[in-house]
């Protein structure tokens, strides 16, 4: 009953090195930079922490399914009796697992930095960025897939992914603006427009799958 291309995402050492690995690595920095975004003290160093992520996160849903279209293991996928849209929440929810614990640790010490310091912050410019954050997370994997599968080339994968995660913050910000009275109806449509990027995005790559429409 399990889905196997989530578990296909976690059987190799190297992706279970990658996933506990950069967990460790963001522990051990959160420890020696006081385990709090305190990004006045040191801002580079939490977002050489947040770019990392990004980094890799899009490296290991654009490449995994390159090289999955490269070696033929994605037409021996489709020509079992695995329906499509498994095929595409296995993927998604393999990458979400893999790299939840380090997104995890930065979230935590986020929210910790908030907690203890309640009156360095302020609603308008603490809690949009990690709403955003959260929706690029959830997202990432859906359009990395979709771009692996219809361009040949990894970085110009990577790029169009980042290019289709950028579409939806532009899309909001286009909507209401920039205005702060409006940070409260902008908080909503975020997670909203990012959910339906994602859906199109879904509906595309399920069309690209079922009928073979993708490039070596």
């Amino acid at each position: 009953d399990w889905n196997p291309i989530a578990w296909l995402q976690q059987y190799s050492w190297k992706s279970r090195l990658t996933k506990w690995g950069l967990c460790l690595a963001f522990v051990l920095v959160e420890c020696v930079t006081g385990g709090s975004f305190n990004f006045d003290n040191n801002p580079s160093v939490h977002c050489a922490e947040l770019l990392t992520l990004a980094a890799i996160y899009t490296f290991a849903g654009v490449s995994g399914f390159l090289e999955e279209k490269r070696n033929g293991a994605l037409e021996l996928l489709l020509v079992t009796p695995l329906p499509v849209n498994k095929l595409i929440f296995g993927r998604v929810w393999g990458l979400w697992k893999q790299f939840l614990p380090a997104a995890l640790v930065l979230a935590v010490s986020y929210a910790g930095w908030l907690w203890n310091n309640p009156g360095d912050w302020e609603f308008n410019t603490a809690i949009p960025g990690p709403i955003i954050l959260a929706c690029v997370f959830l997202t990432l994997p859906v359009f990395a897939t979709y771009f692996a599968l219809r361009v040949k080339n990894l970085f110009v994968a990577a790029v169009l992914t980042w290019v289709a995660l950028y579409l939806p913050l532009a899309f909001v910000i286009a909507a209401f603006g920039v205005n702060q009275s409006n940070i409260i109806l902008m908080l909503p449509a975020f997670p909203i427009t990012y959910a339906a990027f994602a859906l199109l995005a879904c509906f595309l790559l399920r069309h690209s799958l079922s009928r073979r429409i993708y490039s070596f």
